[in-house]
């Protein structure tokens, strides 16, 4: 639910309860009392009249009329109606705000000599809602009070509260606060929590790449630039006459200075893919013959490397897929040049090809040296070797599968190491299918 929903929804109900209790005031006691007031009153005159005629039983007709003159009060009217329902005597007008009245008859000698009538003014509307706020308003100002405290305290709880504690977090280094696992909110606060995780995620871990970075930037230049050093100092002495070890140190020095300028290259296309600087052009095409015509080089040739290729397709002929055929064939020499260097000897790979129904997928399997499971994972880090030892004789920058995982993305796919249960190794690519 999201905070415009729920202070909507807040406010509304608000206004409802506030609605909700006048009109259960209202009924309880405004119509209590203005009940309560008719039935009073109403017994009030009946008692009075009653008391009237009692005290008229035994009085001529002008004692009755000076009698009834003498008790009229509060602009009530009182009548005096003959045996036949005429009038004798009226003290007045009779009220307008309220028309109610009782009456009564004098009875003499076991006949109706007279009816007294009295017309009685009852509290009026304005009058019982005057009264019926100074005793109940109070109380329900109080009611009121109580629901703004409580949804002020709700949104307290949902939005400000939320906010502070974010706000808190985001005033410390972000490289040195620790990350939990934790339930976001299903809201636009929940949202903005996971964001700001993941921002930290992706910062703490560019962090760690840079460092990592360094440090096999460090490595991997000063391992030839030593060599060089070396063999120029060997050379610049003049004690070094022999003309071949000359050429050998020269030869050295040429080499060492080419995977300098590999790494350099690496490097520098690494830095490109990250900030997508160079422009990926795709074209679609038939998935079955593209990933035919792409691997088809390496089911008789591998440049005198004992390896053999199993390749098996299961794809339609009539699938498509959107590809940059330049940056898939670096992806698929990758993964082959990391399964040469540090596969089995001889080396088997299996390839498989299938879809699902939105997906290409092709797995990529070799024996050799499995990978710990814990560090499937990391295999696709920039600069990260599994053995630093390893990497410094079979060569290599640890950017590989980084620029793989770079172009798989960069097609709308994944691309995962895991350990297949036939060989030792394993890469799942997986791309999007324009049609089947």
């Amino acid at each position: 639910m999201s905070i415009r929903l729920k202070l909507s929804l807040s406010f509304i109900l608000l206004f409802l309860l506030v609605v909700g209790l006048l009109l259960a005031s209202f009924f309880f006691f405004y119509r209590g009392d203005y009940r309560d007031g008719l039935v009073a009153d109403r017994e009030h005159y009946e008692a009075l009249a009653a008391d009237l005629v009692k005290q008229a039983a035994s009085l001529e007709e002008a004692d009755i009329i000076a009698l009834l003159a003498a008790q009229t009060e509060n602009g009530d009217q009182m009548l005096l109606l003959d045996s036949n329902n005429q009038l004798i005597w009226s003290s007045g007008e009779a009220p307008l705000s309220t028309r109610l009245s009782v009456k009564d008859f004098v009875i003499r000698d076991d006949k109706v000599r007279y009816a007294l009538r009295i017309n009685y003014n009852f509290h009026s509307r304005n009058q019982v809602i005057e009264d019926y706020i100074f005793q109940y308003l109070w109380l329900i100002i109080l009611l009121i009070i109580a629901l703004f405290m409580s949804i002020a305290y709700f949104l307290h709880r949902s939005i400000t509260y939320p906010l502070s504690v974010l706000h808190d977090r985001m005033i410390q280094d972000p490289l040195q606060i620790k990350i939990q696992a934790r339930h976001y909110r299903n809201d636009e606060i929940g949202e903005l929590e996971k964001r700001y995780d993941d921002m930290l995620v992706r910062l703490q871990s560019s962090d760690r790449e840079q460092q990592t970075m360094l440090a096999a930037i460090s490595h991997d230049l000063r391992t030839p630039l030593t060599s060089i050093a070396s063999y120029t100092d060997r050379l610049a002495s003049g004690k070094i006459t022999d003309s071949q070890k000359i050429n050998h140190y020269y030869a050295v020095i040429h080499q060492k200075s080419e995977d300098i300028r590999l790494l350099i290259d690496q490097f520098q296309e690494a830095a490109q893919i990250i900030h997508h600087d160079h422009t990926m052009n795709f074209e679609v095409v038939t998935a079955a013959r593209f990933w035919q015509s792409l691997l088809n080089p390496y089911l008789s040739d591998w440049d005198d490397v004992d390896a053999s290729m199993d390749y098996n397709s299961h794809l339609s002929d009539t699938a498509q897929i959107q590809v940059n055929k330049p940056a898939l064939q670096r992806v698929i020499g990758n993964i082959l040049c990391n399964a040469v260097k540090y596969g089995g000897h001889p080396l088997f790979v299996d390839v498989h090809l299938f879809q699902t129904k939105h997906w290409l997928v092709l797995k990529i399997e070799n024996n050799g040296q499995p990978v710990p499971g814990e560090q499937l994972p990391l295999l696709f880090d920039r600069f990260y070797r599994i053995e630093a030892s390893r990497s410094k004789e079979k060569g290599g920058s640890g950017l590989g599968l980084y620029i793989c995982r770079e172009l798989i993305t960069r097609h709308g796919g994944s691309i995962r190491a895991y350990q297949p249960t036939r060989y030792d190794f394993g890469i799942e690519i997986q791309l999007p299918l324009i049609s089947s």
